[in-house]
């Protein structure tokens, strides 16, 4: 019997009775240890359940992945997430295919996104020299975006190029005025032209200078 799907399903003690009525069986609960009342060889009936609803939407399942593929956005997104995670290296083996594949299909243009974490990965693998090129390439090419001068002023000060980091800095706030992390990153590279400064004043006499670079030391931490 078939039951309209506004009928109280009453006499159900399981959710699964419920599906199995409503998908047109009759339920049965539980089976009994006893032989039936058809003869003790009479094979007893699997009962509709969860197991029996398992199996049926098994057979249901597509032949071929539905899944939607992720957009591109959502896939730097994920990238991005990986480098922050700490599994640049991962990252950047993914990064690193995508580019082959995009350069095998022939698509016109540049993936700037991607090019930005490959860049990021690679600096966070050490690989300062890459990353280094990867950012000098992007502000020739994407000169309307400040992040590849921001970045590039980073590994320019990881490397000592103070000078280098504050124009790369100054030229990211001409691009975006408003651009805040550049902003505050040229006040850190500010203080360590000042501590570089009192410290070759103290190279020079000028006993001042030397509690002065520590002062700004202690500031920058």
């Amino acid at each position: 019997m078939r039951f309209p799907l506004n009928a109280p399903l009453r006499g159900c003690a399981s959710l699964a009775c419920a599906i199995a009525i409503l998908l047109g069986a009759t339920p049965v609960l539980a089976q009994s240890s006893e032989p039936s009342a058809t003869g003790a060889g009479a094979p007893a009936q699997e009962p509709y359940g969860w197991p029996w609803l398992l199996r049926a939407l098994d057979r249901l399942k597509p032949s071929t992945d539905t899944r939607l593929p992720e957009t591109p956005t959502q896939v730097a997104d994920r990238l991005e997430a990986m480098i922050d995670g700490g599994q640049s290296a991962a990252a950047l083996t993914e990064i690193e295919a995508l580019q082959r594949k995009r350069a095998a299909s022939q698509v016109s243009g540049t993936d700037a996104r991607l090019l930005f974490l490959q860049a990021r990965a690679l600096a966070s693998q050490g690989q300062l020299a890459r990353a280094t090129e990867i950012y000098q390439g992007m502000t020739v090419n994407f000169p309307e975006l400040p992040e590849p001068w921001n970045n590039l002023a980073v590994l320019y000060a990881a490397q000592g190029r103070l000078d280098d980091a504050r124009r790369a800095l100054e030229t990211a706030l001409v691009t975006n005025p408003r651009y805040g992390a550049a902003q505050a990153n040229l006040g850190d590279v500010h203080l360590m032209l000042a501590a570089r400064s009192h410290r070759e004043a103290a190279g020079l006499g000028v006993n001042s200078s030397a509690p002065m670079e520590q002062r700004i030391n202690q500031l920058l931490k």
